[in-house]
């Protein structure tokens, strides 16, 4: 990691590149430093969670708990606090975003779906399936099982 990080930081520096990185709780307490120079370059500290849990699965009270606590772990390593939030592998529950808007996250790295109408505090920033990398993967499956999941289970 540190031979990648001495290549990848100075050539984004270089160009005037900056970054959003989408910390993972359980990653950054084994790496703090690394961490720490992200947000010492001036690069975004944005949240994914602790561990990859599906947040869909969890009930409100849990998922409430589950981001902020990796927002509060960020912060205290980092000293900043994330303003935006990426579910694991992009499954959020119907509550994710009014839990993101309360804990005052400013965005969500999302597929675009119908809350856009209706949510207008919180900005969704569509993510093609090209540059999350999951081009031709099983996206029918997973849209069966979204939809699936948003029907309550029929």
């Amino acid at each position: 990691m540190s031979m990648k990080r001495s290549r990848v930081f100075p050539t984004m520096d270089k160009h005037g590149i900056k970054m959003s990185s989408f910390m993972i709780g359980h990653a950054i307490e084994k790496a703090p430093d690394l961490a720490k120079e992200i947000v010492r370059r001036g690069h975004e500290v944005a949240a994914h969670g602790r561990t990859w849990q599906n947040s869909y699965a969890m009930t409100p009270d849990e998922e409430r708990r589950f981001i902020a606590d990796r927002a509060a772990s960020i912060e205290r390593i980092t000293g900043t606090r994330p303003l935006g939030w990426n579910a694991y592998w992009l499954r959020n529950s119907a509550y994710t975003l009014d839990i993101l808007q309360d804990l005052g996250f400013l965005y969500h790295i999302d597929q675009p779906y119908k809350e856009g109408a209706t949510q207008g505090r919180m900005m969704v920033v569509s993510l093609h399936d090209r540059i999350s990398g999951h081009a031709n993967r099983g996206a029918r499956s997973r849209h069966r099982r979204e939809r699936r999941h948003w029907r309550g289970g029929r």
